[in-house]
């Protein structure tokens, strides 16, 4: 007797199965349209954003402040290096100043260092 109070599920005709895979696909191509909508959104506010930020801060001003160039601040001060000595090695091109009491010394082949 339980046989006949079961229902046995219509099968779904070959239209109604079309019917619910378009359904399916046109909910596919919604869901991506949104998707994309909302990254396009997205996109086009944060572009917004920071140009919107760029215009509103004012411009750098640049100041100039005029430093004395080397020889002006020697002259005024003196030169601290006046009664220096100079050591010059011509193969190098260099030369440079040491303090009175100090001396070079020899380590290479006679030349002074």
């Amino acid at each position: 007797m339980d046989n006949q109070n079961q229902q046995v599920p219509p099968v779904p005709s070959q239209e109604e199965a079309k019917a619910s895979n378009n359904l399916s696909f046109l909910k596919i191509i919604a869901y991506g349209f949104a998707i994309v909508s909302v990254g396009v959104s997205i996109a086009i506010g944060g572009y917004l954003l920071g140009t919107s930020k760029s215009k509103s801060q004012p411009a750098a001003q640049i100041s100039v402040t005029p430093v004395p160039s080397p020889a002006e601040a020697s002259a005024k001060e003196g030169d601290p290096t006046a009664n220096w000595k100079t050591y010059t090695v011509t193969k190098l091109g260099i030369e440079f100043k040491y303090p009175p009491n100090f001396s070079p010394i020899a380590i290479f082949d006679n030349e002074l260092f």
